[in-house]
């Protein structure tokens, strides 16, 4: 087992193979920048609406899975530099990312009959909880280890999504 002691504004961590490591508490900008990138989804999910009506479902799901995709790989530049530049990369990336979770929901409803679509959504849902548990141990264990590594592992996925959603079987626009 291991226990947290907080002592001087760090936090210690006892292992029973007593390693101990440090770290320090979150600022007020940390948690500044956390409300900031979680804001993101309320626009991401209304440029989504204003998309979807204006150039249709597929050419919607590319743009905003590429659009991510770029915004991680410009983590890569931003990486040691700006932090706010990573914020406002970080702004663009969840806000497309929301857009287009909401609009594989849409577009699953809008495509299949009834019988497929429950059927479709509830396996849509399920992998995005199990993806929802994947991103967790990239983002605590490879983003701490190689930064890198977990940022070229969403960009590259997120880049493949886009061009995968190009080839969907239906348009529903209009």
């Amino acid at each position: 087992t291991s226990d947290i002691f907080i002592y001087d504004n760090h936090c210690i961590r006892h292992n029973s193979n007593t390693s101990v490591s440090t770290c320090s508490p979150l600022t007020s900008q940390d948690y500044f920048n956390y409300l900031v990138t979680t804001l993101a989804e309320i626009p991401g999910v209304l440029v989504t609406i204003f998309l979807v009506e204006f150039i249709g479902r597929k050419k919607t799901f590319s743009l905003l899975f590429t659009s991510s995709g770029i915004g991680f790989c410009l983590l890569f530049i931003c990486f040691p530099y700006e932090h706010t530049l990573k914020t406002v990369l970080l702004f663009i990336i969840r806000g497309t990312n929301a857009g287009a979770f909401n609009l594989a929901f849409l577009y699953t409803g809008e495509v299949y009959n009834t019988t497929i679509r429950a059927r479709s959504i509830s396996i849509l849902s399920t992998f995005s909880r199990i993806a929802t548990i994947l991103t967790g141990f990239v983002s605590q264990i490879l983003l701490r280890e190689h930064f890198l590594y977990a940022i070229g592992l969403f960009g590259g996925v997120a880049l493949v999504t886009g061009v995968a959603s190009i080839v969907l079987p239906y348009e529903t626009k209009g």
